[in-house]
C-alpha cells in the first residue's frame, strides 16, 4: 500500500549515518563550515551543525532549564537549519542557507532585505572617511526620503540623543585572547576600570553569561563559551547608576597566556539619564478637584463645576421634608402653585416667594 505512494513521487531514501561519521576527519576547519552563513551546506556539513548545535543546546539547557528558537540566536538557528536540510536531503527537497533559512524564520520580505542592503552599503562608504584627517566634519548620516524624486537624503552629524536605545550606547573594541582570557578576567577588568559595583550583567548574542546571581561560567574561556571575534559583548549596570555599553571583540594577536585586555579607544561611561514619570490623576481625584459645594443661610447646597460643564450638575437641597402628599422648605415663606387636573388638590408644593421654582433650580456657575 505505502509502495504506491511513490509512483508519482521520489522515495525518499534515508541516509547512512556510519559512511558520514566516517568523513568527519575529512574536515579540516569546522567553525569555518558553521559561520558560513551563505553556503548552502551538503549531507557531512549539515550533519556537523547539527551535532555541533545540539552540544551547545545541551550545555545551555543545564543551566537555563529552557532554550526557546529565536532566528537571531546562532545556537537555535544552527540547529533548525540542519535538523530542516538534512530532512529535505531525504526527501529531495532542495536545502536553504542560513541566511535563506533566517529570512524564512523572521519573515523578512525581499523589499526590506534589499532596502537594509542599501544602507549597509552606504555605511561601508561613509566608513572611509575615518581616514581622512577630519572624519567627523566629512562623514554624513543617510536617511530613506520620503519624497517620490529622492531615495535617500543626507544629514550632518548631530549629537546622540540621550533617550534614543540605539545611538546613546556607548560603544568601544575591546583586545581580547578569547582562548585564553576567561569571562572572570573580563569582569576583573570592568570593576576595576569604570568602578562599577559588582552587580553587572555581560551577555553575548542575546545570552546571558555572567551576572550577579550567575557565576558558572566564570573560570571558563571565551572560546568554550561559543565566544568568538567580531561577537558583540554587551555590559549592563543592574543598579541602573552607569549606562549600557558594547564592547566589539578584536583578538588579541598576542600568543602570550599573558596578553592584557584593553580598549583600543577609551570611553567614559554616561551615567543612565532617569526618565521622568509624569504624574496622572484619576477620574475620580478629577471630579473631587473639578466640583465645589456652598451652602447658603436656609442651608441650600450648590454643586459648582470649575470646568464650566453643566452635565450632571444639580442642586441638593438638604432640608426637604416628605410630609404625606406634601413637599415643604422649612423656614421659608411660600405659596401654593396648583400643580393641575391631574394631581389631588391636596398636592402642593412650597417655594420661596423671591425666585420662580426655574430660577431656585438654575445652578450657579462660577
Amino acid at each position: 500500500m505505502i509502495d504506491t505512494l511513490w509512483k508519482s513521487k521520489t522515495k525518499p531514501e534515508p541516509l547512512k549515518w556510519e559512511s558520514l561519521v566516517e568523513k568527519f576527519d575529512s574536515i579540516v576547519d569546522k567553525h569555518e563550515i558553521i559561520n558560513e552563513d551563505q553556503k548552502t551546506w551538503n549531507e557531512l556539513e549539515n550533519l556537523l551543525v547539527l551535532m555541533d548545535s545540539i552540544k551547545r543546546l545541551t550545555k545551555r539547557f543545564k543551566i537555563e532549564k529552557e532554550v526557546s528558537f529565536d532566528k537571531d540566536d546562532v545556537d537555535t538557528l544552527d540547529f533548525v537549519v540542519a535538523a530542516a536540510n538534512l530532512r529535505s536531503l531525504i526527501f529531495h527537497i532542495p536545502t536553504k542557507s542560513k541566511f535563506e533559512t533566517k529570512q524564512i524564520a523572521g519573515n523578512i520580505i525581499p523589499a526590506v532585505a534589499t532596502t537594509n542592503a542599501i544602507m549597509a552599503g552606504f555605511s561601508a562608504l561613509e566608513s572611509i572617511h575615518n581616514f581622512e584627517s577630519d572624519p567627523i566634519s566629512n562623514s554624513r548620516m543617510v536617511y530613506d526620503s520620503e519624497y517620490t524624486t529622492k531615495f535617500i537624503a543626507p544629514l550632518k552629524l548631530t549629537n546622540k540623543n540621550p533617550n534614543c536605545p540605539a545611538c546613546s550606547l556607548t560603544r568601544s573594541i575591546i583586545d581580547l585572547n578569547i582562548e585564553k582570557r576567561t569571562l572572570n578576567d573580563l569582569r576583573d577588568y570592568l570593576l576595576s576600570k569604570f568602578d562599577y559595583s559588582d552587580d553587572i550583567s555581560i551577555t553575548v548574542k542575546g545570552r546571558l553569561l555572567y551576572d550577579y546571581d550567575f557565576e558558572d561560567n566564570l573560570n571558563r574561556t571565551f572560546q568554550s563559551l561559543n565566544v568568538n571575534k567580531g561577537d558583540i559583548i554587551f555590559i549592563s549596570d543592574s543598579d541602573d547608576i552607569l549606562d549600557h555599553i558594547e564592547l566589539y571583540i578584536d583578538e588579541a594577536s598576542s600568543d602570550s597566556s599573558e596578553s592584557e585586555i584593553k580598549l583600543l579607544s577609551e570611553i567614559t561611561i554616561p551615567k543612565m539619564v532617569k526618565k521622568s514619570v509624569t504624574e496622572t490623576t484619576t477620574d475620580e481625584d478629577d471630579i473631587a478637584n473639578d466640583v465645589k459645594t456652598i451652602e447658603d443661610a436656609n442651608g441650600v447646597v450648590e454643586i459648582i463645576d470649575d470646568d464650566n460643564n453643566d452635565e450632571g450638575i444639580e442642586i441638593i437641597d438638604e432640608d426637604l421634608e416628605i410630609l404625606d402628599d406634601e413637599i415643604e422648605i422649612l423656614d421659608a415663606d411660600v405659596e401654593t402653585i396648583d400643580l393641575g387636573d391631574e394631581e389631588p388638590d391636596s398636592k402642593k408644593r412650597k417655594v420661596d416667594e423671591s425666585e420662580s421654582i426655574t430660577e431656585s433650580k438654575k445652578p450657579k456657575l462660577d
